[in-house]
């Protein structure tokens, strides 16, 4: 590491360090945005405080038509991933979502 220079960035997570307060931060906020802007998310509109509603989520009478189900999935899967490796405050949320795949 020491030969490549100081760590940026690793696997797609951004280090930031603080050699003064020896801190470390880890960021997948680059990560996030491809998401959003692949989706077509909007992020500049007001975000929820929590990432669920606290009723609980029931599965849909209704029948889907293929290419959204697929669509479905790939943010689930978008989002797993980033449950998985660091955004443990939206793993809960994400996990009952995905009964749904």
């Amino acid at each position: 590491m020491n030969i490549l220079g100081e760590l940026k960035w690793f696997l797609g997570i951004h280090v930031l360090r603080d050699y003064c307060l020896q801190k470390i931060w880890l960021s997948q906020k680059a990560y996030i945005e491809k998401i959003a802007n692949q989706y077509k998310i909007d992020l500049t509109g007001c975000l929820s405080d929590t990432p669920m509603v606290a009723t609980e989520l029931l599965p849909t009478t209704t029948i889907a038509d293929k290419p959204s189900v697929i669509l479905y999935q790939r943010k689930m899967g978008s989002l797993l991933y980033a449950a998985v490796t660091m955004q443990l405050d939206i793993a809960f949320a994400v996990s009952r979502l995905t009964r749904f795949n």
